[in-house]
């Protein structure tokens, strides 16, 4: 190597440093947050795809549980099946409430997504506006000269046409800045919207797993306090059934004849009769959340005696202690009340759908709708409980073509034994 190129060469390596370091910084403020940035994004999708995986999951074990659940409810006049049933409830609430931590980790997720696409699309805005800003200054720049000041600038006519044909483009880059701008705007508000959309589903979620807790403490206690009152021996619980059946037969017997002396002296509170019976098959009232625990008739347990020799007016749906209970179809409150058999029980009347009304009893507290209040058919009118003659926590769901409400012993008490129709033959 020559001294002369060996000093071009010390002369070029601090340039070329330069050059290096200069890449590097462009690299680390420019290419590498781009890079991370779309990793995160890639990573995110992945992540929400993997819970929704686990979502699907766990509903295929919701699934079976609630079978398990049904299948189980004709032994729930034994111990072992009654144990088994809660069991079985048990597992599904805990499985509902894993479900619903993972709805809450997939919806956090996508709420990130969401807040990278709208830091990405307001950064996009800030250098579109940017952009517009140089554009405008240069044209500004323009206006200030006058014709004669533009003519002398330029020596031929041809710089004077370049120069109003650059002019042209920069109006034409403006107006397409101005659509980037609006495109980007409309992007932005409805990533935003989608946002504040998935926050409530967040909402919801969250409100659901307390629900959901409340619910499996619940039927911990009764599966826990059913164990502690018959230590465990199907005798015992047998014996304890029995009580039941007894008192709910020497109940339903004074009821039974307390509404015949209603009806023959016209005592009664209210009175709401249907229009017409809707033909079977007619869809108008929302099927209850839950297992379908007892039928509608001469169920195993009617013929046990438990409603003295009467068939079971309604059909009942278990779904965990603290389920929220929802209205079956809109309408407005027609009564409520609190009473020794029924527990907490409120009864709505359907204008729309011939008057019939629709009763739900043994809920947890009493509902926190007043008389007259208006229900949807995704109102909440209470949560289910144990509440009155119940031997477990569960839904009583009643349709009445004629129903009437009448006072006993300072509380309020409605027809049983008459006046209702079969509820599966108007669910969906």
């Amino acid at each position: 190597m020559t001294r002369k190129q060996y000093l071009r060469q010390q002369m070029i390596t601090p340039i070329t440093k330069i050059k290096y370091a200069i890449l590097l910084i462009f690299t680390m403020f420019f290419i590498l947050p781009l890079i991370t940035h779309a990793i995160s994004v890639e990573e995110l999708e992945k992540q929400i795809q993997d819970k929704q995986n686990q979502i699907t999951e766990l509903q295929r074990q919701i699934d079976a549980y609630q079978t398990a659940v049904k299948n189980k409810q004709g032994e729930s006049l034994t111990l072992n099946g009654q144990i088994n049933a809660l069991k079985s409830k048990i597992g599904q609430l805990e499985a509902e409430i894993k479900l619903t931590e993972t709805q809450i980790s997939q919806t956090n997720l996508k709420i990130n997504n969401l807040e990278i696409n709208i830091t990405e699309k307001e950064e996009n805005l800030y250098k579109e506006k940017n952009g517009m800003q140089e554009i405008l200054r240069t044209i500004n720049e323009y206006d200030k000269e006058t014709f004669l000041e533009t003519i002398l600038k330029n020596q031929n006519f041809s710089d004077l046409l370049s120069q109003v044909q650059y002019t042209e483009s920069l109006q034409e880059a403006i107006q397409d800045k101005i659509e980037k701008i609006r495109n980007i705007k409309k992007e932005l508000e409805q990533e935003k919207n989608n946002s504040e959309i998935q926050k409530n589903i967040l909402e919801n979620f969250q409100n659901n797993l307390e629900q959901k807790q409340d619910s499996l403490s619940n039927q911990k206690s009764e599966k826990n306090s059913l164990l502690i009152k018959t230590k465990g021996e199907e005798s015992r619980y047998q014996k304890l059934l029995n009580e039941i059946i007894k008192t709910k037969a020497a109940f339903s017997k004074e009821i039974q004849e307390l509404e015949k002396q209603v009806l023959a002296a016209k005592g009664f509170s209210i009175r709401v009769q249907a229009t017409q019976i809707p033909p079977v098959g007619t869809e108008i009232f929302k099927r209850p959340r839950g297992v379908l625990t007892q039928g509608y008739g001469m169920t195993e347990f009617a013929k046990k005696g438990a409603y003295n020799g009467a068939p079971h007016n309604g059909i009942d749906f278990s779904s965990g202690a603290g389920t929220p209970i929802i209205a079956a179809a809109p309408g407005k409150v027609l009564a409520r009340g609190n009473n020794k058999g029924w527990g907490n029980w409120i009864a709505i009347v359907h204008p729309d759908y011939f008057n019939l009304v629709s009763l739900y009893a043994h809920m947890q507290a009493p509902s926190e709708l007043t008389i007259n209040s208006p229900v949807t058919n995704s109102s909440i009118i209470g949560y289910e409980g144990s509440t009155g003659f119940s031997t477990g926590a569960h839904l009583h769901f009643s349709i009445y073509n004629d129903f009437f409400t009448f006072l006993k012993n300072g509380e309020l008490y409605f027809n049983y034994f008459e006046g209702t129709v079969n509820p599966m033959n108007y669910i969906y």
